[in-house]
């Protein structure tokens, strides 16, 4: 049309079509060629034809043992919900072994996190979590169950509700008191067997009457804090709340048979304040003030304490940085039964994570019952990462090696002065692995290992 020349396209289809190529074909198939092709053509619908009849085959060992099992116990759980996906779950590998760890002190323990969250609006978010762990080596669980309602996004207003257990406190000063015993030491380090005490005779109060095998000076500790979180600007933030504890001792009819109470129980209400000098990218300065009143809720504990702690992370450049954290914690009033101390940022961690967890601010060799012995404390612990300092110039491992850590970390409490750990640790793209060196008043301690999985810990 309007004398135009007609394109033609320069392109050959390659057309698999047996009819089209014989009306195209300069010379006609003779017989015993034609023969071929309609064998071929018979086998084919042959093989087709019993295809469709046998149907598929269930592989056991991967239809079953692995993408109905194996899926389910070692990968994650993870689920959307809601119109516009506004909430999700998801739930921690069951026996992936990515989620286990060690330490010298907890031995082998078994990880596992559960969380769900909901978004109600840009502003308004419900958040909660349940975090467990079980140690091998102390045949102890921990668990802790945050539930965060997050209603203001621009001031970071936000309440949480937590619940769950901390470290068995072992204190002798309870039954000390009890019996009577009135020489000045008070600490964890002199434990009085009561059935080897002149003058003390007991009857069979446990099974085996075997006391000094008995945790008769260990309490379990179950905790509820309830924090509302409000940051006025980028150089201030306001935490105000009530945290209650109760102690119940192990062996509760130990202290029965003396007529002496066996649950503790401490309520407090709680105020925080934190500082960014230079907005939140600096250094943050936060200072934590409790006060436990008797007969509130119940409680039989009076106290007060007061704690600062500074930390920051600073970058010397994209893959190289320096922690520092800083902390000193003591009891202004102690009643009568003060004798659980506990702290807020002077604890254990018994779920810990992976290489981005509080590594850099804990202390990997100290045992548990340093951490409730004292009625203050002084620390300091300094950590520096870089992706090259002394692993990744070996040969053969070299290669695997993402990052490595020094560690020097010391303490100050009663009857340690001071504590001090140094340490190293690597991270490749699979696991971590940290070896640390103890020292207590100045005199070598001891030394112990860290690993943990790394693979699909952000998930």
């Amino acid at each position: 049309t309007y004398d135009l020349h007609k394109s033609i396209s320069d392109t050959l289809h390659n057309v698999a079509d047996t009819a089209l190529m014989a009306k195209v074909r300069p010379q006609k198939l003779n017989p015993d060629e034609e023969g071929i092709y309609q064998q071929f053509y018979k086998r084919r619908k042959q093989i087709a034809d019993s295809i469709s009849t046998q149907g598929e085959r269930t592989n056991f060992a991967k239809d079953i043992l692995w993408d109905v099992i194996g899926d389910n116990m070692l990968n994650r759980i993870s689920q959307g919900f809601g119109k516009g996906n506004q909430g999700y779950f998801r739930i921690s590998p069951i026996l992936n072994p990515l989620y286990m760890g060690y330490s010298q002190r907890k031995g082998l323990v078994y990880k596992f996190d559960l969380r769900g969250s909901y978004r109600f609006s840009d502003d308004m978010q419900l958040g909660i979590r349940f975090r467990g762990g079980y140690s091998m080596k102390q045949h102890r669980f921990y668990f802790s169950i945050p539930v965060t309602w997050n209603y203001n996004k621009t001031h970071n207003g936000y309440l949480k509700i937590e619940i769950g257990n901390g470290n068995r406190i072992s204190t002798n000063r309870v039954a000390r008191r009890m019996l009577g015993i009135s020489e000045p030491r008070d600490s964890t380090l002199f434990m009085p067997v009561p059935g080897q005490m002149p003058g003390i005779e007991l009857p069979s109060i446990t099974p085996n009457n075997n006391l000094d095998k008995e945790s008769i000076y260990d309490f379990k500790d179950d905790y509820l804090r309830i924090t509302n979180h409000w940051s006025f600007n980028s150089h201030f933030g306001l935490e105000l709340g009530v945290v209650s504890h109760t102690r119940r001792a192990v062996t509760p009819q130990f202290y029965r048979f003396f007529n002496y109470p066996s649950v503790y129980t401490s309520v407090a209400p709680a105020i925080g304040w934190e500082w960014f000098p230079t907005g939140k990218s600096s250094p943050i300065i936060k200072v934590d003030y409790e006060r436990g009143w008797k007969k509130l809720f119940g409680s039989n504990i009076d106290y007060e304490r007061m704690e600062v702690d500074a930390q920051h992370i600073f970058y010397a450049s994209r893959r190289r940085s320096f922690s520092l954290r800083l902390g000193t914690g003591f009891y202004t009033r102690k009643g009568d039964h003060w004798d659980f101390v506990d702290y807020t940022n002077f604890h254990d961690n018994n779920i810990p994570g992976g290489w981005n967890d509080n590594w850099s601010g804990e202390f990997e060799l100290l045992s548990s019952q340093w951490y409730n012995a004292s009625d203050y404390y002084l620390r300091g612990n300094f950590t520096y990462e870089a992706p090259m300092m002394i692993s990744a110039w070996l040969p053969l491992i070299g290669r695997y090696i993402e990052k490595e850590r020094i560690y020097m970390s010391s303490l100050v409490v009663k009857h340690l002065h001071p504590y001090t750990e140094w340490g190293y640790g690597v991270t490749t793209r699979l696991m971590t692995l940290g070896f640390f060196a103890a020292f207590k008043n100045t005199k070598f301690d001891g030394v112990g290992c860290r690993f943990g999985f790394e693979l699909f810990r952000n998930w």
